[in-house]
């Protein structure tokens, strides 16, 4: 045990009231984990599953073992481990702490963002999570074990534009979102919110895409197709949700927001363990 003052004449409760004011200062830090890097942060809201794309350095818990030590049990605490197929492989502020790893934080945050996040199939008429999206969501799921302290995860998806083309404007297709079972292997979670995001002009898109084709009533064409993708994402989802977190509780809204030069237009959608009255 270090000989500081700091240690020996404040008690453990206080010192970790510092250790939380030292981390609630902390934007976002990126940890090497499995030879890829990935942004580790504390204390923040799950209805933004984004992390800062500004990035922290910790010398604090550098100053020697004890404090390394209790300020990455303090970190563990509330931290939120975010798993971004968009992280490049390196980051030149990365460290490589072995304490801080995916098995021990709080949270995971999942955000995909790539070309075809979810792949059509034609024949079946059945939307699928594309290896892509799975690779993330089985790098949460391998971090499981007994003793994990793990009990939100936050999924983030962006659909793209032209991605309900796939389905030729007939609204006769389902969802497999099977992919997200594999989450129930987390055994103490307690939330699962997953976050839809496509653009707001998506419809009109649609509409323009149709009409160029000579296709009549191209706009009652758009809106059927945009409600019945909504209609059966959302029954997918809670299919799938139920046995991630079985009896949870859900609800959701949407909201729209400006990126960019763009609005956006998302849907959220919580399942939450209910606390036991016993």
């Amino acid at each position: 045990m270090s000989n500081s003052p700091f240690f020996t004449t404040l008690p453990t409760e206080v010192r970790d009231i510092i250790y939380n004011y030292l981390w609630s200062g902390t934007k976002t830090i990126v940890q090497r984990y499995d030879t890829k890097d990935y942004k580790v942060t504390y204390d923040r809201r799950h209805d933004s599953v984004e992390a800062s794309s500004a990035v922290d350095k910790i010398p604090w818990l550098l100053t020697n073992k004890q404090m390394m030590r209790e300020g990455i049990r303090q970190l563990h605490q509330k931290s939120t481990w975010h798993l971004d197929n968009r992280i490049l492989d390196t980051h030149p502020q990365s460290y490589v702490l072995d304490a801080i790893t995916p098995a021990e934080c709080h949270t995971h945050e999942i955000f995909i963002r790539c070309d075809w996040p979810m792949i059509f199939d034609d024949v079946k008429r059945v939307y699928r999570l594309s290896e892509v999206a799975r690779a993330e969501i089985n790098r949460s799921a391998a971090t499981a074990n007994s003793s994990t302290p793990l009990d939100t995860v936050c999924i983030k998806l962006v659909r793209p534009t032209n991605e309900r083309l796939a389905a030729n404007s007939a609204a006769d297709f389902s969802f497999n979102l099977s992919g997200l079972e594999i989450l129930s292997s987390h055994t103490e979670l307690r939330r699962l919110q997953v976050h839809l995001v496509g653009v707001v002009d998506d419809t009109k898109n649609l509409v323009w895409y149709w009409s160029l084709r000579g296709e009549t009533d191209s706009a009652n064409k758009a809106r059927r197709l945009e409600d019945h993708y909504l209609d059966a994402w959302k029954k997918e989802l809670s299919r799938a949700a139920e046995l991630v977190i079985p009896g949870g509780k859900r609800s959701g809204y949407m909201r729209e927001y400006t990126q960019g030069n763009g609005r956006c237009m998302e849907w959220v959608w919580t399942f939450e363990k209910q606390k036991s009255n016993h």
